[in-house]
């Protein structure tokens, strides 16, 4: 069968691995990546010679994520932070019930670093965070722990787009992925034979919901690009 494909975050990580496979073509008409770029662009802006300290910074949590029982550290922390209460989850309710069902969904970053599919970014000691202005970071580290660790690169690279139309949408106002960055930008290089569109809104990382994008047009754009993308092929 025949699709077109549409990923947004941990789902566009994994809409970049299918849309490279080569059981991919002929089947994958187009892909749509909201908010991550290429896996292999931002592989290298967080560890490497193409570092990019501020993305670095960005991804501290990554390291924190991974640890064991990370959700229900530091008296359930991070499920009382993120898993429960967080955005839109106050007007909708939890979409975790316990610090362990939220603690399944941190596994991703275990399964991505382990498989080798990312990077991960060298970790930041309390101090180094805090003396760049980083505070949420630094607080985090210092309740979590760790710092000074090298990071890795990424063993299984995903490798070039061949032949499948790509769109890729990311918030300008992001604060996880900075998409403005011109490791971000490179992802023009991993889409050959075919083509690649870049558009960027005015929106955080969740570029189709109203808590992160407020601007109803912006939201709009989005839209827009993910349509134009499909109806181009």
């Amino acid at each position: 069968s025949e699709f077109h494909l549409v990923g947004h975050d941990h789902g566009a990580v994994l809409g970049w691995t299918v849309a490279a496979d080569e059981r991919a073509k002929g089947r994958v008409l187009s892909y749509s990546a909201l908010s991550v770029p290429h896996v292999d662009a931002f592989s290298e802006g967080l560890y490497g010679d193409g570092e990019d300290e501020d993305q670095v910074i960005a991804s501290q949590y990554f390291s924190v994520f991974v640890m064991e029982d990370s959700a229900s550290m530091n008296f359930n922390a991070l499920y009382l932070t993120m898993g429960q209460t967080s955005g839109r989850r106050k007007e909708y309710g939890s979409l975790y019930s316990s610090p362990s069902d939220f603690q399944k969904a941190l596994w991703w970053y275990n399964g991505a670093m382990d498989a080798g599919v990312m990077s991960m970014p060298r970790s930041m000691t309390a101090a180094e965070l805090w003396g760049k202005g980083a505070l949420a970071m630094s607080a985090m580290r210092a309740a979590f722990g760790g710092g000074g660790e090298d990071g890795a690169a990424a063993a299984s690279p995903t490798g070039p787009i061949s032949g499948v139309p790509v769109l890729y949408v990311c918030g300008g106002n992001d604060a996880y992925i900075l998409c403005d960055h011109e490791y971000a930008r490179r992802t023009r290089e991993y889409v050959v034979g075919a083509d690649y569109r870049n558009v960027v809104v005015g929106c955080g990382h969740a570029v189709l919901d109203e808590g992160d994008c407020e601007n109803v047009a912006e939201r709009d754009k989005v839209l827009d690009a993910i349509i134009g993308r499909i109806e181009s092929v």
